[in-house]
């Protein structure tokens, strides 16, 4: 018996299963709620209480961990359809390094699927991984006990899935994925992936979920017009339950749940939607990402330096060059000291440091920004009497990937923080240190969104701990 498991945003779900894409037999299922926090986005923020879970799962179905395979579904990877022509593998490499911007060390792992079109074309489905992201997954299931088979990517199974339902080839429709706050939606027209986005859904009950759901799907519907694309006929969701499902179809008739299992041979034992994505994984024989970084590790070891031998010839040349140019370079010290500046100026490695010293200027800006206005604030009145040097040393410096854009105390005695960091766990991890503060009473998030940069900017209400006066 094979598995697919998955780790989504609040649960962990694997499926056990036999035969091939097209025929496939789901024979078990397991289940298992995550901890608060412990991944976003698809990116582990607590690898103790993840590996925990995994390891508690590995004991009660120790059948589902002898085969398994690992799909990772995350705005963290790198996914692109790129139309090429026929090539040898090296040149694919190349062209997947030159469309996914990789520079020679960086440490990314990357890899190619090729894809034949209806229309006789080749295309490459090219994929790209951090290699920490990645190795944050193995060293986890490492942790665990559980050794994978393979590691598939959400993306490519959603692909390989559809491409097996023959009852969907001639329709347009889209695939949405509901994972926690986030939402990953595939539109197929004619069999073909069209186009693929993802949400964050905002929230704080299930009408607004639903809502915000509900409120991505024009946004679809006027990219395929914008294309001139055929119109959607139906937008199916997954992750939802029956009733939030019966609220969603309130916002719109083509609104509807999705028969995962349609054309599948499945157990009696009941199978819900939760186990969406690792069902799916089922499908994907594609690329393997310990195959790729297996390949990265080859590639890295049969890289071989440039022999030391060639600074011989070199230096000869060097020598007679000189002799040739000493006594122009003493008639020419002014445009020498000149064309050294220049050298200095355009070096890459000069570009480096100056682009960090304009980072760094920034980041004091804001620093020296916030400061002032806390100290501003600390004039303004009684109410601020709890704010300290320490506080504020706390909010501004706990993490060097956080920068504080505002601060402001209001009326009740709260402190409303704006501020923005790389990714979502760089935040996590802030929140996180602020809330084991002494300092700090609660911390929580009144908003959080990517922007046009993909720099990820939120809002936290942070309440101080209250300090009761001593009696006179």
């Amino acid at each position: 018996m094979k598995s697919a498991i998955y780790i989504g945003q609040e649960h962990i779900e694997v499926v056990g299963y036999s035969g091939e894409a097209g025929g496939v037999k789901v024979s078990h299922y397991a289940y298992a709620d995550l901890p608060e926090r412990t991944m976003i986005n698809g990116n582990i923020t607590e690898s103790s209480a993840l590996a925990e879970q995994l390891t508690q799962l590995k004991l009660r179905y120790p059948r589902l961990f002898s085969d398994i395979t690992l799909v990772i579904d995350s705005n963290a990877l790198s996914v692109k359809e790129i139309p090429v022509p026929k090539l040898n593998h090296k040149r694919y490499l190349q062209t997947v390094r030159e469309e996914l911007n990789i520079k020679p060390g960086d440490d990314i792992v990357f890899d190619y699927d090729i894809l034949r079109k209806p229309d006789g074309k080749t295309a490459l489905l090219a994929i790209s991984s951090p290699l920490s992201f990645l190795a944050s997954y193995l060293d986890v299931f490492t942790e665990a006990g559980i050794k994978l088979s393979a590691v598939r990517v959400g993306s490519e199974s959603i692909v390989a899935y559809i491409k097996s339902r023959k009852d969907l080839r001639d329709k347009t429709f889209v695939i949405n994925i509901v994972d926690g706050i986030s939402m990953h939606s595939v539109i197929f027209s004619n069999g073909q992936n069209v186009f693929s986005t993802r949400s964050r859904l905002a929230f704080d009950n299930e009408m607004s979920l639903i809502q915000s759901i509900a409120n991505n799907y024009p946004s679809l519907v006027r990219f395929m017009s914008s294309e001139k694309l055929p119109e959607i006929e139906n937008s199916y969701y997954l992750g939802l339950t029956d009733h939030q499902l019966e609220m969603l179809k309130m916002h719109g008739d083509n609104l509807h749940g999705f028969n995962l299992f349609g054309h599948s041979r499945r157990a009696a034992a009941a199978v819900t939607n939760t186990c969406h994505m690792s069902f799916i994984g089922a499908y994907n024989n594609g690329i393997n990402l310990l195959d790729s970084l297996k390949n990265m590790k080859k590639y890295m070891r049969e890289y071989k330096p440039l022999s030391p031998m060639w600074a011989i010839p070199a230096a000869g040349v060097m020598i007679i060059a000189a002799l040739y140019l000493v006594p122009t370079l003493l008639t020419r010290p002014i445009q020498n000291e000149i064309d050294s500046i220049n050298r200095w100026l355009n070096d890459p490695e000069t570009n480096a440091k100056l682009n960090e010293i304009d980072e760094i200027t920034n980041k004091t800006t804001n620093m020296i920004a916030v400061i002032i206005e806390m100290e501003e604030a600390l004039l303004d009145g009684e109410r601020y009497d709890q704010l300290s040097e320490e506080l504020l040393n706390l909010l501004v410096t706990t993490d060097r990937n956080v920068i504080v854009e505002t601060l402001r105390l209001d009326e009740m005695g709260i402190i409303i923080l704006n501020g923005s960091s790389d990714t979502e766990t760089d935040s996590a991890r802030y929140v996180a240190m602020l809330s084991a503060s002494d300092l700090v009473g609660d911390v929580s998030y009144t908003g959080y969104r990517y922007d046009n940069a993909e720099r990820y900017r939120f809002s936290l209400q942070i309440n101080l701990p209250i300090i009761e006066s001593e009696e006179e």
